[in-house]
């Protein structure tokens, strides 16, 4: 079942990239899609890697649309300002992850900050579970809030 999910995941990606929806573009996902779940999961055989999502860590997933569209203006502002006064808010400021020190808890965390226009990760320190990034505004935004609860 878990291979299913993964295999409509990845085809409806295709098939959001697409200009238009006929059907050997449709069918041509649909079988990249397959072969990519097959190389995922004999990679994750092959490397011995056994982690799972949970719950709680995807709570940005719902902010995402929402902030990537105000994020997106706040960098048109400030590249705009830039080029006015040729300085731009930002900082660099660690974010600690309060849940979980696990490895796939912090790529959970990378890939949702990473997916926001107002930051960019810039280092992981897993020991002290805590992610470096660069973010354009002067506090932390709300990707940033929902990732470190």
């Amino acid at each position: 079942m878990r291979a299913v999910a993964w295999w409509l995941a990845l085809w409806l990606v295709w098939v959001a990239s697409l200009t238009t929806g006929n059907w050997p573009e449709l069918a041509v996902g649909a079988v990249v899609a397959g072969v990519c779940v097959v190389i995922g999961y004999q990679a994750r055989r092959a490397l011995g890697v056994r982690w799972w999502l949970r719950r709680g860590w995807l709570r940005g997933v719902r902010l995402l649309p929402w902030t990537v569209l105000t994020e997106t203006f706040t960098v048109w502002r400030a590249a705009a300002r830039r080029l006015r006064h040729g300085s731009a808010p930002g900082e660099t400021r660690e974010l600690p992850l309060r849940r979980g020190r696990s490895r796939a808890r912090q790529t959970v965390a990378v890939l949702l900050l990473a997916a926001t226009p107002g930051t960019v990760v810039v280092d992981v320190d897993r020991r002290r579970n805590v992610v470096l990034l660069h973010g354009v505004t002067a506090g932390p935004g709300p990707m940033e809030r929902a990732v470190r609860s």
